[in-house]
């Protein structure tokens, strides 16, 4: 297990969007980059462990691993943003229930060891009966293809409003450290915040791109409503 601590230098930049918004958010950054997650909204592929996933890079690339969570249709009064189907998350009894893929990036080696390059990592958001609930977005770079080639890691928290019928945008934005060939994507929800509820989660978007002025105007002219939270405890398991 690895546990990381939030400090001074590593508070996560919240967004709260409206289902709309964050529609139009998604368009926009992909017009700014490829989007490198397979199977982002959940719709043609299996779920494996995530213990396969985070100890072999190479033979699980493009595939999620997760701890305690299915696909679902419509459920309750949590309907897709997008396609048919979503990723239903459960307390998995320790702090955090997470959902990872590992992206090899190695095709954006000329930008990234340029220094210019920042990862974009974001999903959408809903949960039903847990008015408290708090998300995590989480990217992890590494030169290698394995857990001791870490380099550089980032993650963003948001915590959900109670209305069920809009989706909300959680969205990492950093700078990629020269020498990344692999990333991480790490989606998981606050176990005891759940109160045990399901999280579901859909849209997720990894995206490597130039430095982010454009980006950042476009921010603006949505009107992101950007804040600064204190960083709670978070364990991440890597084999």
């Amino acid at each position: 297990m690895k546990e990381i601590l939030g400090d001074n230098g590593r508070k996560a930049n919240t967004k709260v969007i409206s289902v709309a918004l964050a529609a139009a958010l998604l368009v926009a950054t992909a017009a700014a980059g490829d989007q490198l997650l397979i199977d982002p909204s959940f719709e043609n592929n299996p779920l494996i462990g995530y213990v396969e996933v985070l100890n072999n890079f190479e033979k699980y690339q493009g595939i999620w691993g997760v701890e305690n969570a299915v696909i679902v249709g419509a459920t309750g009064n949590v309907i897709p943003p997008g396609g048919k189907k979503m990723l239903q998350m459960w307390d998995d009894g320790l702090i955090v229930t997470q959902a990872f893929q590992v992206t090899d990036v190695t095709a954006y080696s000329s930008l990234i060891d340029s220094g210019e390059a920042v990862g974009l990592l974001g999903a959408l958001f809903n949960v039903e009966n847990a008015p408290k609930a708090r998300t995590v977005v989480h990217i992890s770079y590494y030169s290698g293809p394995g857990g001791e080639f870490e380099i550089g890691t980032f993650w963003s928290l948001l915590d959900l409003d109670a209305d069920v019928t809009t989706w909300e945008t959680n969205l990492a934005q950093t700078s990629v450290p020269v020498g990344t060939r692999w990333v991480v994507s790490d989606i998981a929800y606050d176990s005891e915040l759940l109160q045990g509820n399901p999280g579901y989660f859909d849209a997720a978007s990894l995206r490597i791109v130039p430095e982010p002025g454009s980006f950042l105007a476009l921010g603006a002219g949505l009107g992101l409503l950007a804040g600064r939270q204190r960083s709670r405890r978070v364990s991440l398991k890597f084999g």
